[in-house]
């Protein structure tokens, strides 16, 4: 028996009905999901990821005397009308659909991977923002997931240039398709942030042909702000000291044991 699964969204509940196809026919619905989202992809960069689409497309042969709209291939443009159809319908609260269905049926959690709620993330974006509008040009998440940090930001700076960084292939693909479907303009890079190892980037805004794009990871520049830094390069710019391996334990900010708290109360907390 499968493990219960458990949805925020109404998204989610459909987009999760139309893989009971997947199953009902002997197919694995994680590996239907990650071709899903593939699929998304490359129909959004048309013509540009036409290789990726077919390889895709060649793992889901049409059956004999299996007749169009009868097949498991045919459940992908399914999905999509369904997730095009219910993203529209949140499209003002840019509620995360693809992140819930694959953390709720997909992955469970494995390895720890869980992404912080909508809720939550709309809660710091509403902080950051009360009494002023969010005027930064970029915005990086450098573990973005399926990107719904920068979705609640992008409530109150929709014109800001986003990036999101994740290492997880599916949360790359998850991000670029929630910036293209909410109109969002950005980068997502699938790679690892420690490392800075990049395998792909996704350029996410309307040229005219296409929705989204893959660059070239050699020739991709990170906009200004959003390069990856590591701990040595963040202290050497604050102290303009050379780090070297025996000081820079030294340079490392040690924690500091904090002080015994009494009993605080609200009023501690008031300005008077």
């Amino acid at each position: 028996m499968g493990k219960p699964v458990d949805f925020f969204t109404d998204g989610a509940k459909r987009l999760y009905k139309e893989m009971d196809g997947f199953e009902a026919r002997g197919l694995d619905k994680s590996r239907a999901f990650t071709d899903f989202i593939t699929m998304v992809t490359c129909a959004l960069a048309n013509p540009t990821m036409e290789k990726e689409y077919l390889d895709v497309v060649k793992r889901y042969p049409r059956k004999k005397n299996e007749n169009i709209g009868e097949g498991a291939i045919d459940i992908f443009p399914r999905m999509f009308a369904v997730l095009v159809d219910e993203m529209d319908k949140v499209s003002d609260e840019k509620t995360d659909i693809l992140g819930d269905l694959f953390q709720g049926a997909i992955t469970f959690g494995e390895h720890g991977q869980f992404f912080t709620p909508d809720p939550v993330c709309r809660l710091m974006a509403d902080i950051v923002a009360i009494g002023q509008q969010i005027n930064e040009p970029y915005v990086n998440d450098c573990a973005c997931g399926s990107g719904r940090t920068l979705l609640a930001t992008a409530r109150h700076s929709p014109n800001a240039i986003f990036v999101g960084q994740d290492i997880d292939y599916r949360c790359a693909l998850m991000t670029s398709i929630n910036f293209a479907l909410y109109g969002l303009n950005g980068y997502v890079i699938w790679g690892n942030t420690l490392s800075w190892k990049i395998w792909d980037v996704y350029q996410i805004s309307w040229n005219g042909k296409n929705i989204l794009r893959k660059v070239d990871p050699k020739k991709f520049q990170f906009p200004p702000g959003c390069e990856p830094k590591s701990v040595e390069s963040e202290i050497l710019e604050q102290d303009h000291v050379e780090i070297s391996e025996n000081n820079i334990s030294d340079k490392i900010p040690k924690l500091q044991k904090p002080e015994k708290l009494g009993q605080l109360s609200l009023s501690d907390f008031i300005k008077t």
